[in-house]
């Protein structure tokens, strides 16, 4: 197997894209245009990078390298699951969205929680690329050094780093048995120091997708395959149980958690995702809006944080039009409704089905990795076009690909022999 070398890589189109996302979102962070106003010219300008990056991934792709995914049914989902997030994309808002924005244009395309966040998904065709394998550890392992070497720095010049450079630290885990001991340690240090960062940037929902990439690829190397389906039907059936739990039962799972977090004041804990999983539901039912959801600029009124702000002024509270829904499942029923749900879940559950065609364990580990972030869906990871999303598609692609499913470990082996 042949690799680009790097005078070739500007031919590599599909690969660009990628970085031009993580660049993107580097620049934003670093330059505090996040707290932009959602409907703002400046905040559409300043996320332009989402349509140059599509722009490359629709540059790079080739129709014909759809067959790679040797399955006329994948392929349906796919082209389905795009024609549906393009109609989500431009499809006219049944809501009153002057209560939120001040030009739902530039919202709708400037925002990565609204528009682009049904685009992110296009990355999943990144993966179909004969070099995917190659260019995503390549990237991935680049941006973590670079991540530790300003992590260093700050030690010593006092400065901040965003955790947005330790995003795929997760993913890393995959390869970790192909690598050699230079790439190891980097991976070994990536990981500790992304633990760091994230505790210290309060991202704890970072240091949870590393726990669970480790515990997916100690998983794969076990023998014992009921282990391995117990495991699988877990990640699968706990979101439903999630949903069932908050929505039939008090106290659910998340007012337990939150009575142990907080049981030293157990007068002032309030459980947020209770209220944002009934509020976002009952909302849709009401409406009979549950099956196509509210589009790209769906929103909804929260009596949870309205009685906040009205009952007291002083009080912080976030804003009581939702057009932002925390918990993964919950933006996607908000915006795409269960239809969009349910066609995300077949092309998971087409991977889980697959498992077992599956001849090395480096793309074994990806997909177990990449279904536990079905599992997160039930408790964080709202889709939106950004590095980490981006990333989870891009490991769905790579997974979904017959060409690299057949692959032995011998064959992977030199793939990662090429990366020193």
């Amino acid at each position: 197997m042949s690799f680009p070398l790097k005078k070739d890589i500007f031919n590599h189109y599909y690969f660009i894209s990628f970085i031009i996302v993580i660049i993107g979102e580097i620049f934003i962070t670093y330059l505090k245009f996040t707290d932009a106003s959602a409907g703002s010219l400046l905040k559409l300008i300043v996320h332009s990078h989402i349509y140059l990056s599509v722009f490359f991934l629709i540059f790079g792709f080739k129709l014909m390298d759809i067959k790679k995914f040797n399955s006329n049914y994948l392929v349906f989902l796919l082209f389905i699951l795009l024609f549906y997030s393009l109609f989500q994309l431009f499809r006219i808002s049944p809501v009153n969205t002057d209560l939120y924005v001040s030009n739902p244009i530039y919202a709708r395309f400037g925002n990565i929680w609204y528009g682009p966040m049904f685009i992110v998904p296009f990355f999943i065709f990144w993966g179909i690329n004969k070099n995917s394998i190659y260019w995503f550890e390549k990237i991935s392992l680049k941006v973590i050094q670079i991540g530790v070497i300003l992590f260093l720095l700050s030690l010593l010049f006092n400065f901040n780093v965003p955790y947005v450079f330790f995003l795929s630290s997760f993913t890393l885990l995959a390869g970790f048995s192909f690598s050699n001991n230079k790439r190891r340690i980097w991976i070994i240090l990536g990981i500790c120091i992304s633990i760091i960062v994230f505790f210290s940037e309060e991202y704890r929902s970072g240091v949870l997708r590393i726990i669970l990439a480790l515990f997916c690829v100690l998983i794969v190397y076990q023998k014992i395959r009921i282990l391995k389906i117990f495991f699988i039907l877990f990640l699968f059936l706990f979101p439903l149980f999630i949903f069932y739990d908050v929505l039939n039962n008090s106290p659910n799972i998340f007012q337990l958690i939150a009575e142990i977090e907080n049981k030293n004041n157990q007068n002032l804990f309030v459980d947020t995702r209770t209220f944002l999983f009934t509020e976002t539901y009952n909302e849709l039912k009401k409406n009979n809006d549950l099956i196509l959801g509210l589009g790209s600029m769906g929103s909804y009124l929260s009596d949870y944080f309205l009685s906040i702000i009205s009952y007291n002024n002083y009080a912080s509270a976030d804003f009581y039009i939702r057009s932002k829904v925390e918990v993964g499942f919950l933006q996607m029923l908000l915006k795409g409704g269960l239809f969009y749900i349910i066609l995300i879940s077949l092309i998971y559950f087409y991977l889980a089905k697959n498992l077992i065609k599956v001849k090395n364990t480096y793309i074994q580990n990806l997909s177990y990795i990449c279904i536990s972030n079905f599992f997160f869906m039930s408790i964080e990871n709202i889709p939106a076009f950004n590095y980490l999303n981006a990333l989870i598609w891009i490991i769905l692609g790579i997974c979904l690909t017959n060409l690299l499913k057949e692959k032995n470990n011998l064959e992977i082996k030199k793939i990662f022999n090429t990366l020193n």
